[in-house]
C-alpha cells in the first residue's frame, strides 16, 4: 500500500470556519497529515517520534512538526500535550512554495531565548483560540507568522531539498497489519508471521517509530478507540469492540493510560 494511503490521517482539522484546532492530546498513533503541527509541553516526560527520532519536551518546551512528517506520540496516565494543528495556508495564504524550500529549527528549549519566544507565542494562541475575543482570527495569524519571523530572522533554517520518496519502508507492512486488525486478537508472534520480521527486529522497529513495545502500542491505539466507543456502549461490549477479550485485563490497561476507569471515564462524559 503507498505510503500516502497507508499513514495518511483522515480527520479534518477544523474549527469555526479555520483550518486550525487545538486538541490536548496523551497519545497519538503513527501518522502525518498536510497541516503543521505545534507541540506544547504541559507536563515534562512527553514523548514526540518524528521520523524515526525520538525526543522528550518537558514544561516550557515545544516543537515543530511539518506537513507530511511521520509521528507519533505519548505521555503517562493523566498527563497531556497541547496539539495546535493548522494548515499553512492559514498564515501564509495560498502560496506556501517557501515553506517547501525550507527546513526550520523545529526542537524550540524553554531555557533557550527563541525557545522561550516561540513557547510564549503558543500559549497566547491557545489563549486566543479559546477566548476567541473579536478579531481573534486575525490574531491568531499574526502569531502564526511571529513564530517563523522569529526563525527566519535568527537563521533558524536551511534550504531544504526533499530526497527522493522510498516506494516501500520496513515499518509499513507492519503498521499496515496492526492498524487494519487493531480490534482482532494480535500478538508478537502474529506480527513476526504477518511481516516476516524478527521478534527483536519487529520490537526495534517500533521502539525506533513509537518510542513503546508492540503491545504498549496497541493497547494504546486501543484505549483511544475505546474513549469514543464508551460514549454509546458498555464497558463488555467496548473491550470486546476494541480486541480486549479480557475485561478486567481491559480495564487495567484503560486505567493505566487515562488514570480512571472505563465506566468513571464513561461517566464523566
Amino acid at each position: 500500500m503507498p505510503r500516502e494511503m497507508l499513514y495518511r490521517e483522515s480527520v479534518v482539522h477544523r474549527s469555526d470556519g479555520l483550518p486550525l484546532k487545538i486538541y490536548d492530546s496523551s497519545h497519538v498513533k503513527y501518522h502525518w497529515h498536510d497541516e503543521y503541527e505545534f507541540l506544547l509541553a504541559e507536563h515534562n516526560g512527553t514523548v514526540c517520534s518524528v521520523g524515526g527520532r525520538q525526543i522528550t519536551l518537558n514544561v516550557g518546551d515545544s516543537m515543530m512538526i511539518k506537513g507530511g512528517e511521520l509521528h507519533s506520540l505519548s505521555l503517562e496516565a493523566g498527563k497531556s500535550v497541547t496539539a495546535v494543528v493548522v494548515h499553512p495556508t492559514f498564515w501564509a495564504g495560498d502560496d506556501v512554495s517557501f515553506l517547501e524550500r525550507m527546513s526550520f529549527t523545529a526542537l524550540f528549549r524553554g531555557e533557550s531565548e527563541i525557545g522561550s519566544r516561540i513557547t510564549l507565542l503558543l500559549r497566547r494562541i491557545k489563549e486566543c483560540y479559546l477566548e476567541k475575543n473579536l478579531g481573534y482570527e486575525f490574531l491568531l495569524k499574526t502569531y502564526f507568522c511571529n513564530i517563523f519571523a522569529i526563525l527566519i530572522e535568527n537563521g533558524e533554517y536551511e534550504e531544504y531539498v526533499k530526497p527522493p520518496e522510498a516506494q516501500s519502508s520496513p515499518e509499513a507492512a507492519l503498521f499496515e497489519y496492526v492498524h487494519n486488525n487493531i480490534c482482532n486478537n494480535i500478538s508478537l508472534d502474529m506480527l513476526c508471521k504477518a511481516t516476516h520480521f524478527s521478534k527483536s527486529y519487529v520490537v526495534r522497529l517500533f521502539k525506533k517509530h513509537t518510542g513503546q513495545t508492540p503491545i504498549e502500542y496497541i493497547n494504546r491505539c486501543r484505549t483511544e478507540l475505546a474513549k469514543e466507543l464508551l460514549s454509546a456502549k458498555s464497558v463488555t461490549d467496548t473491550a470486546l469492540d476494541c480486541g480486549f477479550n479480557n475485561v478486567s485485563y481491559f480495564i487495567r490497561v484503560f486505567k493505566r493510560y487515562t488514570g480512571l476507569r472505563p465506566g468513571e471515564w464513561k461517566s464523566k462524559q
